[in-house]
């Protein structure tokens, strides 16, 4: 193909660095779980009801940084698997989560294979809980990130699965 030239950064993207150890964390977690059939991402979600009892979905949301569709989701199993339930009145719209006492059969089991995972993963970072949570303040002490490194996102800023639209291509 002809044309112009695209130059082509040298270094690799800092972005996609950041979510290939996010996922392999992620699976190391999953799999240190796997005895107890919980992911870490339910597992998560079991600590923080048991954290705030009554919780309802927006408080839950904010508490864990998950949109309230993707909350849901990852709460479904946990309800109809028992572990946990929601015990607001039958007619409200809103929820109150508790964790049952099979939940907290769910999380006794699990807190020492998560405690052996924080200690590998950490361990293999190089980087302690706290140095993380430094690392996580330092991004979120100026909120959102914008394209000039600080600041609220530029306006329109596409949600997951979103598509940029392409620019009119134009004959020259």
């Amino acid at each position: 193909m002809g044309g112009k030239k695209v130059p082509i950064p040298r270094e690799p993207c800092a972005c996609i660095i950041l979510r290939r150890i996010a996922q392999k964390a992620t699976d190391f977690y999953d799999q240190a779980l796997e005895p107890v059939a919980l992911s870490v991402n339910q597992y998560s979600l079991l600590v923080n009801v048991a954290r705030k009892e009554g919780c309802g979905t927006g408080e839950l949301a904010r508490r864990v940084g998950l949109e309230k569709s993707t909350l849901v989701r990852t709460l479904e199993p946990l309800i109809r698997d028992g572990f946990v339930t929601d015990e607001a009145p039958a007619a409200s719209r809103s929820r109150c989560f508790f964790l049952t006492l099979l939940g907290v059969k769910a999380l006794e089991k699990a807190l020492p294979l998560w405690q052996r995972a924080q200690e590998g993963i950490t361990a293999r970072l190089g980087m302690g809980t706290a140095d993380l949570l430094r690392l996580r303040e330092r991004f979120e002490a100026r909120g959102e990130i914008g394209i000039d490194g600080a600041g609220a996102p530029p306006a329109g800023r596409k949600r997951r699965g979103q598509v940029f639209a392409r620019p009119a291509q134009r004959d020259s």
